[in-house]
């Protein structure tokens, strides 16, 4: 079942050409590996050109790996590794619903290309942890990131959340 934020979504995915799809995608990715151990992570990929494919929509993102960040690869033909799935799925593995290798097993989350490059990333998405302090500090600094870790603890401390 769809969640209702996934429609304008697909419609995005249908009706926007994919170039801008790629640059959104990087700054979004870049922005948020800012102060995670993920992005460190990524130097191990330097050169890759990995393909995101969203199978009900028919679109296929490419990425460069340099320098421990997403740039647009484009030109849409070579790949290193791909990794394609629906875009439920793929929404699914965005707020760890499920993981990678259960989709993987079920045949929902497609991995080709260099096996190598493939498994690292998807084992990459399997430990995905995002570290909302790291990324303050790296996003804000250490100084003016302090307020707002303290700020956002408390409230979600006296509202029974983890945040």
């Amino acid at each position: 079942m769809n969640p209702p934020l996934l429609r304008p979504l697909a419609s995005a995915l249908r009706h926007i050409p994919e170039p801008v799809h790629e640059e959104i995608f990087c700054a979004l990715c870049n922005q948020m590996l800012r102060g995670q151990p993920l992005g460190e992570q990524l130097f191990d990929l330097e050169g890759k050109i990995i393909a995101l494919g969203i199978l009900d929509s028919g679109k296929q993102l490419h990425f460069r790996i340099h320098q421990r960040q997403l740039q647009r690869a484009p030109g849409g033909g070579h790949w290193d590794a791909r990794i394609a799935a629906e875009l439920e799925v793929w929404w699914r593995l965005a707020i760890r619903a499920d993981d990678p290798d259960t989709l993987f097993f079920q045949r929902r989350l497609v991995l080709e290309g260099e096996t190598e490059t493939a498994l690292y990333i998807k084992n990459m998405l399997d430990a995905l942890e995002f570290d909302w302090r790291a990324h303050l500090h790296a996003v804000l600094g250490e100084q003016r990131s302090r307020p707002l870790i303290t700020l956002f603890s408390r409230f979600f401390e006296v509202r029974g959340s983890r945040f």
